[in-house]
């Protein structure tokens, strides 16, 4: 059984990032108040993305979602970056049309990403448009 720390996760986003030529993505991840967060569906997880609460299911000011997805099999790594309030829409239609058998009135739901985003946000790191982060701006790299 894997187990994921938040640390593991972010560490995962933000090598991602800087492979595909983003690290302000990558300093914000880091930052004491990002605006990207990344979040992970772990082998552990068939059914998908585990949300405990989706009434707040990311802290405030989050504009972007990084979800480090290993899938239901545990043998891939997909990252799919979409915008938070996109997540949180599907997340919304998630638990309205996926009701819980055991206990409708839970705030807890799974996110498949494969089932509830398709293909269209897997890889999108252009989505986010360039971030400065404390002095740091895209186009002048990492000083």
């Amino acid at each position: 059984m894997t187990q994921f720390r938040t640390s593991d996760t972010k560490l995962l986003a933000l090598k991602e990032a800087v492979r595909r030529g983003r690290p302000d993505i990558a300093m914000d991840i880091l930052s004491d108040r990002p605006t990207v967060r990344a979040y992970v569906r772990s082998p552990n997880s068939p059914l998908g993305m585990q949300i405990s609460d989706t009434t707040r299911p990311f802290p405030e000011g989050t504009k972007y979602i990084v979800i480090v997805d290993f899938g239901p099999e545990g043998n891939q790594k997909q990252f799919y970056v979409l915008p938070a309030r996109t997540f949180k829409s599907v997340m919304d239609r998630a638990q309205t049309h996926e009701p819980r058998p055991v206990n409708p009135d839970s705030n807890h739901c799974y996110i498949a990403p494969e089932k509830h985003f398709g293909k269209k946000y897997l890889g999108t790191w252009g989505l986010v448009p360039p971030l400065e982060i404390q002095g740091f701006r895209r186009d002048e790299g990492a000083s």
